[in-house]
């Protein structure tokens, strides 16, 4: 990388050579690719005072709310360069195959030796009704006769039945 290149358009040259490596693209844990990948990462570190205060901004907006964070890089995904090593693999999808740990001011990228999570998800039986569906009124469930609809008075007080609500029940 030239010296010349501001830190931001050097953070993005190197966030796009990460997004074209072989470890990225084809999930290669070969030495070399990691090496490389590696030499990428500690290219975007800063290199001076200004892109050192502007490192440490990024990653105090980062530490603040880590997943706010990641949620408003969408314009600027090279700045997850200036985040952990964990937000970096998981960020281009290689969290299980190598591990970036920090050793000496600088990024130090081998192989991941855990191993993928297997999950096995059980699909729901597809069940087959024997009989079909019937539509069934929805009254019925009532139990009442449509003659008796007939004695019911509605006021604006609400319903009264004129058959027996008359009755007194109180003691």
């Amino acid at each position: 990388m030239a010296d010349t290149d501001s830190y931001v358009a050097r953070l993005k040259k190197c966030y796009a050579t990460l997004a074209e490596s072989a470890t990225v693209k084809f999930k290669s844990v070969e030495l070399a690719d990691m090496k490389a990948f590696e030499q990428v990462c500690n290219d975007a570190l800063p290199k001076n005072k200004n892109e050192i205060e502007f490192k440490s901004v990024i990653r105090s907006m980062y530490y603040t709310d880590k997943h706010g964070f990641l949620s408003c890089i969408d314009n600027n995904k090279y700045l997850i360069l200036l985040a952990e090593g964990r937000a970096i693999t998981v960020h281009f999808k290689v969290e299980f195959e190598i591990y970036i740990k920090w050793e000496n001011d600088k990024f130090n990228v081998s192989a991941n030796s855990y191993s993928k999570p297997t999950v096995q998800v059980k699909m729901p039986e597809l069940r087959t009704r024997a009989e079909p569906i019937c539509v069934v009124n929805k009254y019925s469930a009532f139990n009442f006769d449509v003659a008796e609809l007939d004695r019911v008075d509605v006021s604006f007080d609400g319903v009264k039945k004129s058959s027996w609500a008359d009755d007194d029940f109180s003691d």
